[in-house]
């Protein structure tokens, strides 16, 4: 199994408010009908979760109502609706990381961009392990 290395130089990737993103779901929304997005930006959560037919298709790091966050998205390849998302994603200038499965430990990053990523302190080794973890366990320390 081959690690897919991401965010590399994560300072320097661009970022997006709250209002940037609220119009991308809506265009989500707007093209893809079936869609079903889970976010609160009020709530501050830090991913917004795309659904179809009651699967997890994708997320997006989603930033808070004061704070911009990095135009990152993980995103299902077997999802029916994968390439529209991963289109609309792209044009609007995230860096897309496809996964088969969002518990398959087949990723890494630099600690230094992890940090940058999560804003804050890298967690414990024991916690989460940087060389080796599933888009769920990403999405877990940083939300």
């Amino acid at each position: 199994m081959t690690l897919t290395w991401i965010l590399q130089d994560a300072e320097t990737r661009p970022r997006w408010s709250a209002n940037q993103l609220i119009e991308l779901v809506r265009t989500l929304q707007s093209d893809i009908p079936h869609l079903f997005v889970e976010w609160n930006v009020a709530a501050g959560e830090g991913w917004a979760r795309l659904l179809s037919d009651g699967d997890l298709c994708a997320a997006i790091r989603a930033p808070t109502t004061v704070a911009r966050e990095l135009r990152f998205a993980f995103v299902r390849r077997d999802c029916r609706c994968s390439n529209d998302i991963s289109r609309i994603l792209s044009a609007s200038g995230a860096d897309v990381v496809w996964v088969s499965d969002f518990d398959e430990s087949n990723l890494a990053i630099a600690a230094h961009d992890l940090a940058v990523f999560i804003d804050g302190d890298v967690p414990p080794l024991h916690v989460f392990d940087p060389d080796r973890f599933a888009a769920g366990d990403l999405i877990f320390v940083s939300e």
